[in-house]
């Protein structure tokens, strides 16, 4: 094995040392952006609105999170202080994420806890409106619609 080849393989371990050694936190955060990006994409698709300006825009938004949960680690390790400063601004914006996914997936069309429903700004008023009741199989809804007919007729 070359000496260059040597250098290269200690610089991608010490790479991957690094990112191994990143904050539960900071995974997390990647996790839920790459899961959002996904369903965000899927909505877009579904809705026919899939354009590149609101792509961008976006994605940029994602690297103003990351420059901002870097700089309060930072802080963090600059300041000395037993604030886990990094980590609470990387959990902030894993909420914020956690909430852009729910978003997502109602208006895919996937069911969302009542509680949360009302309160996301994404979903459109049609998935808002929609009943409380957990969701139901096949063949119950079959014999709710025959039980309405067999009412309505006897009216």
């Amino acid at each position: 094995m070359t000496t260059t080849s040597k250098h290269c393989l200690a610089a991608a371990g010490a790479i991957m040392g690094w990112i191994l050694s990143l904050p539960h936190a900071v995974w997390l955060l990647f996790i839920l952006q790459v899961i959002d990006i996904v369903t965000g994409f899927m909505r877009a698709y579904n809705t026919g609105k899939l354009c590149s300006d609101i792509c961008w825009k976006g994605m940029n938004k994602k690297v103003g999170m990351w420059l901002l949960v870097g700089m309060a680690y930072a802080i963090e390790h600059c300041s000395h202080v037993d604030i886990p400063l990094g980590d609470m601004v990387a959990f902030y914006y894993c909420v914020v994420e956690g909430l852009s996914i729910f978003e997502n997936a109602g208006n895919l069309g996937l069911p969302i806890p009542p509680i949360l429903r009302n309160s996301l700004k994404g979903l459109s008023e049609e998935e808002k409106k929609r009943d409380d009741e957990p969701l139901k199989d096949d063949d119950e809804d079959e014999e709710s619609s025959e039980k309405e007919k067999n009412d309505a007729s006897n009216d």
